[in-house]
């Protein structure tokens, strides 16, 4: 096994650990879905570093080169989920505050907290394309 193997191989573990599919972190990085489905099937030798770096990013890793080229979880699995889903939880507890408003019925933020703790209980424990998903 070649060090962009073993490297692409635990960067693909990661991702399925997260439960993210190829086409999410395609989209969460910025990188071609064919690019990231050649990277982690190994198909891919020589990688752009900024490719790599999107790639890592998205993944909440670090990439080190030096003899050979190694990941460094910076972030545990089930943080790094919690943190995408207080992120898309705020999101989506804007929304209907958002449309509340409209409706001259804002919510308030003891509310608000209410809807977003609420959000994050359902996309930790519901499945992986709601978290991931746009």
């Amino acid at each position: 096994m070649t060090a962009h193997t073993s490297l692409f191989a635990q960067l693909n573990d990661r991702r399925s650990r997260l439960g993210i599919s190829k086409a999410q972190l395609s989209r969460r990085s910025g990188v071609a879905v064919h690019t990231v489905h050649r990277l982690l099937s190994g198909g891919e030798t020589r990688p752009k570093m900024d490719t790599l770096s999107a790639l890592a990013v998205a993944l909440g890793v670090e990439v080190r080169l030096a003899d050979r080229a190694v990941m460094h979880e910076t972030t545990k699995v089930s943080a790094f989920r919690a943190k995408q889903a207080k992120a898309k939880a705020a999101y989506l507890a804007k929304l209907v505050q958002g449309t509340m408003a409209l409706e001259a019925e804002a919510v308030d933020a003891e509310v608000l907290q209410e809807i977003e703790e609420a959000n994050v209980h359902a996309l930790l424990s519901g499945p992986s394309r709601r978290l991931w998903g746009d």
